[in-house]
Parts: C-alpha cells; sequence; structure tokens
C-alpha cells in the first residue's frame, strides 16, 4: 500500500477506537490507582485496602513458580519422537533464557488492571534467534467488536500497536 492509503486506513482505526479507548481509560486509571492502594476520597488521594495487589501477588508467584512446560506433539515414529524430544528441549531453553516467567507475570498484571496482556513473539535479526516480549496494552488500538477466541487468537476488523520511530 501507498503511504497515503496506510495513514487513512490508521486515522480510520484511530477514529473507531477512540471512543472505546474513552470509556476503558477511566476504568484502567481506577484499577491502577486500587492496585497502588491509593483511591479518591472526595478530592483527595487517600491509602486504601490494597485487596488487587495482595491476591495478584499472591496467586502470579504461585502459577509461575516454574516455567511453563511445553507440549509437542509428534507421531510415534523415531524420529518423531527425536524431533518433539529436541523441540521440547529448545523451548525450555528459549523459557529459561528469555526470563518467560517474569514477563508472563508483567502481562498478567497489564491484563488485571488493563483488560489486556500482550505477549508478542518474534524473531530478532541482531541476536539471530526468537524472542518474547510483553508489549504495553495502551499502545494498542483494537476492533471495539472483536473478540478473543479459545486460542487466545484476537478475531476483529483490525488490531495495531502504536510504535514510536525517528523520521530516520
Amino acid at each position: 500500500m501507498s503511504d497515503e492509503k496506510l495513514v487513512t486506513l490508521s486515522k480510520k482505526w484511530e477514529a473507531i477506537y477512540a471512543p472505546y479507548e474513552g470509556k476503558l481509560k477511566p476504568l484502567q486509571d481506577l484499577n491502577k490507582a486500587y492496585y497502588l492502594g491509593k483511591t479518591d476520597n472526595g478530592s483527595n488521594k487517600v491509602k486504601s485496602a490494597n485487596l488487587i495487589f495482595e491476591a495478584e501477588e499472591t496467586f502470579i508467584p504461585q502459577a509461575l513458580s516454574k516455567n511453563p512446560e511445553p507440549v509437542v506433539w509428534s507421531d510415534n515414529t523415531t524420529e518423531g519422537k527425536t524431533a518433539s524430544n529436541d523441540i521440547k528441549t529448545m523451548l525450555q531453553y528459549q523459557a529459561y533464557s528469555q526470563n518467560l516467567r517474569r514477563k508472563l507475570g508483567v502481562m498478567v498484571r497489564h491484563w488485571s488492571i488493563y483488560y489486556i496482556g500482550v505477549m508478542k513473539h518474534g524473531y530478532d535479526k541482531k541476536i539471530n534467534d526468537i524472542k518474547s516480549e510483553f508489549r504495553k496494552p495502551k499502545n494498542f488500538i483494537l476492533d471495539p467488536e472483536g473478540y478473543v477466541n479459545e486460542n487466545g487468537e484476537f478475531i476483529g476488523k483490525f488490531l495495531g500497536e502504536r510504535i514510536e520511530s525517528t523520521a530516520e
């Protein structure tokens, strides 16, 4: 697509998402205030019982005490079993070397505060390997009529990430 078409499409998506984002942001800000133990009592910020923080910081370490166990299926041939064991070992190595547990913990915290947690997987040419990183949910625009299916995939007309970049 030409740059003009991309800019037009981006503006259209931003316009569709803006009313939804306007309704969502106050709820996210309130969740963050509760997580930090602050509530708005009239015009004063006061400390409150930090129930969200307490619940999360109890649950997350228990849920993520170990890296998730990779599940790799294959046919019952010798080659298939060898390949699945090798892939499982590599996935375990990647989870350990990329500190997956900590990233998943941040993603869960984002989910509880912002109603969405985002993990981005890709290939990094600089390190010549796969890379997984959590992303800030505030930088995403989503089709308000979209949904997340049972496989964790967003189904909608658009999903975008606002990324700052230099003109260079």
